[in-house]
């Protein structure tokens, strides 16, 4: 247990660590006083695909210059710090076009992802406005378990096994670890025996989870929910 709670630590440490770095994330300016939609943002939308966690997808979303004077972009705003923005507050031409890089962070996600991204710039006369551009991907981690969720009833102590595979192959599993002491768990090779007791107080508040090591590098920790039926 000693290890996965070292792994879990460490998993903290890398999610922290990793929102430093090359990218500037940029706090708004100011929120938008004007309608004044002068740029088209192309793409719209930027789709990575299918993507594995982890790693930092790089998007570019070019911004075109439709109004009649120059603008200028004063902030790039995220839903999260998991995603940065690379841009430049120089003035662009009527006609013109500049580029806003994103770096986009995918540690933790699973499944189809979806970030939005607000880019504030402010015209020749002084007004200001808001273009939204979304990031989307559809997250595959190499880790999966079969059930995906457990449920337990409140009455009596019960039992289940859930497997787990890594790119479809049995995993070997070095560790587990639940966050509540009505839980218990023991791992063997590719399988984790998880065994609930209604008895143990306390169990009615929270969410209940059963955290495993995986033994893969791309997704070291696998969270696999508790739900008790009531």
């Amino acid at each position: 247990m000693s290890r996965t709670m070292s792994l879990l630590g460490g998993v903290l440490f890398l999610g922290l660590a990793g929102a430093s770095g090359y990218w500037s994330y940029r706090q708004p300016e100011g929120g938008p006083s004007g309608l004044v939609q002068a740029v088209e943002l192309v793409p719209p939308v930027l789709d990575f695909g299918t993507i594995r966690p982890g790693g930092t997808e790089i998007g570019r979303f070019e911004l075109k210059n439709a109004a009649g004077g120059p603008v200028r972009i004063v902030s790039v705003t995220t839903g999260c710090s998991c995603t940065d923005a690379k841009f430049s507050r120089e003035p662009v031409a009527v006609g013109g076009t500049t580029v806003v890089t994103l770096g986009w962070r995918t540690f933790g996600r699973r499944g189809p992802a979806s970030q939005g991204v607000g880019i504030t710039y402010r015209t020749a006369d002084g007004q200001t406005a808001q273009v939204v551009g979304r990031l989307t991907a559809d997250v595959r981690p190499p880790a999966a378990c079969q059930p995906e969720r457990l449920e337990f009833s409140p009455v009596g102590r019960q039992r289940q096994v859930v497997k787990f595979t890594v790119d479809g192959r049995d995993a070997a599993l070095t560790g587990a670890v639940a966050n509540h002491p009505a839980l218990s768990v023991t791992v063997d090779g590719g399988l984790a025996t998880v065994e609930f007791d209604p008895a143990v107080e306390g169990w009615e508040t929270g969410q209940l989870v059963v955290t495993v090591a995986t033994g893969c590098a791309e997704e070291p920790t696998f969270g696999v929910p508790v739900r008790v039926m009531r």
